[in-house]
C-alpha cells in the first residue's frame, strides 16, 4: 500500500470529495463553516460497517449468517446492535448542531 500527501487550498464555494478509507486532516486559514456528510452505498457499505463494528465492539454479537445477508439487512443488524448510549449521543450532537445553525451561531 502506498501513501502520499496531497496539500491544497480549497476556495470558497468549492466542493471536496474524500473517498472512503482516505485519512484526512484540515487546517482552516480563517474562520470557516464546513459541512460534511457520510455517504454509504453498495460500493462502500462494507468499509463503513467494518468501521462501525470495530469502533462499537458489536462484532461478537453479529449473527453467524451476517455475511450472507443483503447490504440492507447487514446495516439493519449492525444498527440494532449499537448501544442506546451511542445512538443517544449521536442524536444529541445532531440536535445541538442543528439548533446552533438555526439560531445563527457561527461558532460551533
Amino acid at each position: 500500500m502506498s501513501h502520499f500527501t496531497l496539500e491544497f487550498e480549497q476556495k470558497a464555494g468549492e466542493l471536496l470529495f474524500i473517498p472512503t478509507g482516505w485519512a484526512h486532516q484540515a487546517y482552516n486559514l480563517e474562520e470557516s463553516l464546513a459541512i460534511s456528510s457520510q455517504f454509504m452505498n453498495r460500493n462502500n457499505y462494507k468499509s463503513v460497517l467494518e468501521e462501525v463494528i470495530q469502533c462499537t465492539g458489536v462484532e461478537s454479537r453479529l449473527p453467524h449468517t451476517y455475511l450472507t445477508l443483503t447490504p440492507e439487512e447487514q446495516v439493519k443488524v449492525v444498527m440494532s446492535l449499537l448501544p442506546e448510549s451511542v445512538l443517544d449521543s449521536a442524536k444529541r450532537s445532531n440536535e445541538e448542531v442543528r439548533e446552533r445553525l438555526m439560531c445563527g451561531e457561527n461558532s460551533l
